[in-house]
């Protein structure tokens, strides 16, 4: 149901304790990682294995065959592929592509 954690009964105050705190330094470094994820500087074309995204020409391949993509739809490709191995919330999703806040 989307826990990161489980503590069976009985358990100690002092766990839940350290627990909970282990879990807000993990926050606190993710967010830190995020807020510093986006690149000032984009690439020419990104390549992920046989994936090529052309940022200039907003253009993607897929080995030799050309993919199109809606504008909106483009520019959150190049997003994630600019910002690998980074979990993203729809909210984030939202006011960067689309400008939501």
């Amino acid at each position: 149901m989307g826990a990161d954690d489980y503590i069976p009964k009985p358990f100690d105050s002092a766990e839940i304790v350290a627990r909970v705190t282990a879990n807000i330094r993990q926050y606190d470094r993710m967010k830190d990682k995020f807020e510093n994820a986006v690149p000032s500087e984009e690439p020419e074309e990104i390549c992920i294995r046989d994936l090529r995204i052309l940022v200039n020409s907003w253009k993607v391949y897929k080995g030799d065959q050309e993919i199109r993509f809606p504008n909106k739809e483009f520019e959150l490709l190049k997003f994630l592929a600019m910002n690998p191995n980074i979990v993203f919330s729809k909210e984030k999703l939202f006011e960067t592509i689309w400008g939501f806040v």
